[in-house]
């Protein structure tokens, strides 16, 4: 399945036999707080209720912010909700902060004197691969059948260098297959990044690969400086191998605010050998694409 990490942490913690294999994408500004200009820092959100899954990233994005400030969990308030409806509750006044993405976001920002208060662009979340998605496989099938899963995962690298090579056509394809407007896929990839093998390799501190946050595509936005989020590691922001702690924090994170019910190692959850395998028989060189897809703009 393709889903988010602190999820598919979830569902390992819940005794879903599943392995974190490699990451797709990430959050590279589609995902957004929106709130009121009244609100200027994350100080301001104390009392405040706030829109978002439960127990999905935007949700954990909130937790990890009222961390990284040093305020509780308890200061603020979720009101669970799906991204329309949590966007039209904000826009109608029912709730102070949106933490979504888009095209969601975009009708947040309808309510009189909102705005982005930050994104994942801005907050600098792709560095620790805080908000991106990751494909997990059920891990009988990965230990019995582990040639098929690498030719599965070269496959999907393959398709991805296509598409970073023809971002026009691969954009329809997309489109078509989710049923989805192009312009909503065209949306979606101005504000993500789609990793290549490199960018895998080094997510796992692998040997041969670089992490996202050392190797931007060439025409993506620029993130301006700003805090990183070292604080809730070791210090450092851009970091190769990141894929384990961000684990072990998520679920560090959602024990703590009982949305996980218990203790699951990254060492347990994640399985970097189909990775380092595809490394090793070259096919970083081969789909090497790191161009961006939003370069087409809006």
């Amino acid at each position: 399945m393709n889903n988010t990490v602190d999820t598919i942490m979830l569902a390992r913690a819940g005794d879903v036999p599943l392995k974190l294999v490699a990451f797709s994408n990430m959050s590279y500004g589609l995902d957004k707080m929106v709130a009121t200009k009244n609100i200027k820092s994350v100080r301001d959100f104390k009392g405040k209720k706030f829109g978002a899954d439960y127990g999905f990233l935007n949700h954990m994005w909130m937790l990890l912010t009222l961390r990284r400030e040093g305020m509780g969990f308890k200061d603020v308030t979720i009101v669970p909700m799906l991204p329309q409806d949590s966007a039209a509750a904000f826009a109608s006044g029912g709730i102070d902060i949106d933490v979504n993405y888009d095209p969601f976001a975009a009708t947040s920002l309808t309510r009189k004197d909102s705005y982005v208060f930050k994104s994942s662009l801005t907050d600098r979340t792709w560095e620790r691969g805080l908000i991106g998605d990751a494909i997990a496989c059920n891990e009988k099938w990965l230990a019995e059948k582990p040639e098929v899963a690498k030719e599965l995962f070269r496959a999907w690298f393959e398709a991805t260098d296509w598409w970073k090579e023809n971002p026009e056509a691969g954009n329809d394809i997309v489109a078509k297959g989710l049923g989805w407007p192009a312009s909503d896929v065209k949306l979606n990839q101005n504000g993500a990044i789609q990793l290549n093998l490199s960018q895998n390799l080094g997510a796992f501190g692998l040997p041969g690969g670089k992490p996202l946050c050392e190797s931007i595509p060439e025409g993506a936005p620029i993130a301006p400086k700003s805090v990183g989020w070292g604080l809730l590691f070791d210090g450092r922001d851009c970091v190769a191998g990141y894929a384990g702690p961000t684990w072990d924090l998520f679920n560090e994170i959602y024990r703590e605010a009982r949305v996980a019910k218990k203790k699951v190692k990254s060492s347990v959850g994640i399985d970097s050998s189909i990775m380092a395998k595809l490394g090793a028989e070259g096919f970083v060189e081969k789909y090497k694409s790191n161009k961006w897809i939003g370069r087409l703009g809006l």
